[in-house]
């Protein structure tokens, strides 16, 4: 039953999004998530920017995998604005890094393959977890990209994924945050 109920959401989700008509931007209805969306499909690393929000970080003198470096200059536990991140480690992204960061998530063509609420782990703030699919260096490649997005429409996080295709997070969604989606879209090839 559940995944028939499931199923149904999809479809009428991808509907929603399809048939919007008048060739507007694709909107999943969730006014905290659309302005990102948006950012992300017509590829706008400036507004992209203004979504990002960083959180005081402890840096270390250690160096170890998840945990942020200290820089020439800042004592081990200097707190610092830094964004969560991840590819297939966990790191941190300061504001002096987001534009490359950006710029490699927006040189994929991302298309959105689903918004699902609630994040993929307990430790990741945030409300709603935007997938896109994006295209790898080789022709045919085709990969996953999350951004995890506030309830003040900020983003928190995001993960470029491990080679994981955006169904395969998507069915990790499915299982970890709202088994329900917020909303989807018929964008997600090579899921």
């Amino acid at each position: 039953m559940k995944s028939i109920v499931f199923g149904l959401l999809l479809i009428l989700a991808a509907l929603a999004l399809t048939c919007g008509g008048g060739g507007g931007p694709r909107r999943t209805g969730v006014s905290q998530v659309d302005p990102v969306v948006q950012a992300v499909v017509s590829r706008d690393q400036e507004a992209l920017r203004g979504f990002v929000r960083y959180a005081p970080v402890a840096c270390s003198t250690k160096s170890e995998i998840g945990v942020e470096p200290c820089r020439p200059g800042e004592p081990d536990g200097t707190l610092v604005d830094a964004l969560q991140a991840a590819q297939c480690e966990g790191h941190y992204i300061r504001p002096d890094g987001i534009d490359q960061a950006l710029a490699y998530l927006l040189a994929g063509n991302p298309k959105l393959y689903g918004v699902y609420q609630g994040s993929p782990s307990t430790w990741l703030p945030g409300d709603y977890t935007a997938v896109f699919s994006v295209e790898g260096p080789e022709p045919g490649q085709i990969f996953g990209t999350e951004l995890i997005i506030d309830d003040d429409g900020g983003i928190v996080s995001i993960d470029f994924g491990c080679g994981t295709s955006p169904g395969q997070m998507a069915e990790y969604l499915e299982q970890q945050a709202s088994p329900t989606p917020a909303a989807t879209s018929t964008a997600g090839s090579g899921g």
